[in-house]
């Protein structure tokens, strides 16, 4: 069962269009007549799969496209007609939405049959929407309207994943890790190596160097050689390496490693007056190192500080603000020891490698310390930076897609589902140019390795011109705004120069930057008035081309 067309009377800015999904079908509708006709393609150019893509311009309405067919069936006051073909049967099905159709003005050179309940209809006959899109939620985007979920549906957005509560995330993450462990596809593709790193690095001894070479500083704040010496030390320590072996003491080595963002992150805090945060970092510094900096060794500190400036907090003030700082510090201890808990618990389940960095594929080990990590302050979290190995985030937003579709399909539910109408909206996000040239072949690859033969429909929607130059033109629903209204125009796609693509197919009025084009627009204005100057030559010698180059000079270039 295929999706063949789409007429939608009115939905949301679309009104009034009709939407050739598949070029194997050629249908119309009007008031009078709807006709129903066959075009079956010879070729086989999507590997036995039926493809379709849609673009145009932002609110032109490539989006409002598949959110009609959702709505469709959650219900909605729009209007149209979806319709459906079965190649096993020949038969078309018309699902009207809030349209009167009369059997007799259906000409058909195929057997018909009205549908009046999608809903019936879609679970008759095991169709299942799968619905996917690289936004993150932030972006305004009507295909990621949040509805209550059916069981026609299935959404594997990335903004379900970015969105998403700690327990999501850690299931979106086993499954990722299940994908590359598991799919044959992500084997046998040139994919990149992958895995989940942690790095614990130690504090940058930056600070602490240029206090100490502030001599004015030292022979204000520091009293005596012995302690400048215990200072010095610290810039000369590595503590580059932390002994993750079971029976180490991991929180204590984090706290060593980590001892100057501490108690920097400590001294800056708006407690502490931005003249005394200095002194207050070299002394808290000092007194821990010679082993005895607690409450009353900080309070110590902070009045002598005050004092000294002519300050006179009463002993309240500074006893309060002694509480929060102790209480900070307190709650970083908490955290390394929490971080060094898990560490221990999951000691089996992760490696290190000759770069000391921490490698697990263990879903419930990551989300724990990620989810540790992310309560520090920034200024230490900075020191344990973790993240996938191997690809970039435009990467993970295209394995994301694979992954959930590897998931959508393994999963035992879905056994029975017979058709499946996969919707992708804006797959291009966050993909360099290089990852759009290969996308389209990789998803084809992809389906046709995971999926049973002849149960998939693709339809994506996109902006790039390079996926579009995968697709025959017949298979493009291009958009475009003709008089205010959203209209189809003639599509470019397989073969077709980059240029004709972008101008052409996507409806640029120009391949340039505005900026670039508005003066190079100038330069030739003054060109063609005998008014070009000095600047205007050296910026035309900017382009690369000699040839336009010497089409924008003409007489004037003297190079």
């Amino acid at each position: 069962m295929k999706l063949a067309y789409l007429y939608i009377e009115e939905h949301r800015v679309l009104k009034n269009i009709h939407i050739p999904i598949n070029s194997d079908h050629k249908c119309d509708y009007s008031e009078e007549s709807f006709t129903l006709k066959t075009n079956k393609s010879t070729l086989d150019y999507y590997q036995g799969l039926s493809c379709s893509a849609i673009i145009g311009k932002n609110g032109v309405g490539k989006s409002t496209i598949l959110d009609f067919i959702e709505t469709a069936y959650s219900g909605t006051d729009s209007s149209g007609i979806i319709v459906w073909f079965n190649k096993l049967t020949s038969k078309y099905h018309i699902c009207p939405i809030n349209i009167y159709l009369s059997p007799s003005s259906i000409a058909s050179e195929h057997e018909f049959v009205l549908e009046d309940d999608l809903n019936k209809f879609v679970k008759r006959h095991k169709i299942k929407l799968v619905k996917a899109n690289n936004l993150t939620g932030v972006e305004a985007n009507d295909f990621s309207v949040k509805r209550k979920a059916s069981s026609f549906i299935y959404d594997m957005s990335l903004s379900q994943y970015a969105k998403g509560s700690k327990r999501v995330i850690a299931q979106r993450t086993n499954r990722l890790i299940r994908y590359f462990n598991s799919s044959a596809s992500f084997k046998s593709s040139e994919q990149p190596k992958v895995q989940f790193t942690f790095k614990f690095n130690p504090s940058s001894t930056a600070y602490l160097k240029s206090l100490l070479n502030d001599e004015e500083f030292v022979s204000k704040h520091i009293n005596n050689l012995d302690d400048l010496e215990l200072l010095k030390q610290q810039l000369n320590s590595d503590f580059s390496r932390i002994d993750l072996h079971e029976y180490q003491n991991i929180a204590s080595q984090l706290l060593r490693s980590n001892t100057l963002s501490i108690f920097n992150y400590l001294s800056r805090t708006s407690l502490i007056a931005k003249s005394h945060q200095n002194a207050f970092f070299i002394r808290c510094l000092l007194s821990h190192l010679k082993g005895h900096f607690d409450h009353d060794e900080m309070l110590n500190i902070l009045v002598t500080l005050r004092d000294k400036k002519g300050i006179h907090d009463t002993d309240l003030i500074s006893k309060t603000d002694t509480l929060i700082i102790g209480k900070r510090y307190h709650d970083i201890l908490d955290i390394l020891g929490a971080i060094s808990h898990i560490q221990h618990l999951h000691i089996n389940e992760y490696k290190i490698n000759h770069h000391d960095e921490i490698s697990s594929f263990n879903a419930d080990y990551i989300i724990e310390l990620t989810s540790c990590i992310s309560k520090l302050p920034a200024i230490l979290a900075s020191n344990m930076p973790y993240g996938w190995n191997g690809f970039s985030t435009g990467e993970f937003a295209k394995l994301n897609i694979f992954s959930e579709l590897y998931t959508y399909v393994r999963n035992e539910k879905n056994n029975d589902i017979k058709n499946h109408l996969i919707v992708m909206d804006e797959v291009d996000l966050y993909l360099h140019p290089d990852w759009q040239r290969t996308f389209f072949s990789e998803l084809l690859d992809f389906i046709n390795t995971e999926f049973p033969d002849n149960s998939v429909q693709l339809i994506l929607s996109t902006h790039s011109p390079i996926i579009i130059s995968d697709f025959l033109p017949e298979d493009i629903v291009s958009l475009n705004k003709v008089g205010g209204k959203t209209k189809i125009v003639e599509s470019f796609g397989f073969g077709s120069h980059i240029t004709d693509l972008y101008v052409d197919g996507m409806h640029l009025k120009s391949t340039f930057g505005a900026h670039s084009k508005q003066a190079i627009n100038d330069i030739l204005e003054r060109r063609n008035e005998g008014a070009l100057t000095k600047q205007d030559i050296q910026l035309v010698k900017k382009i690369k081309s000699k040839n336009i180059q010497q089409m924008i000079l003409g007489s004037h270039d003297k190079s």
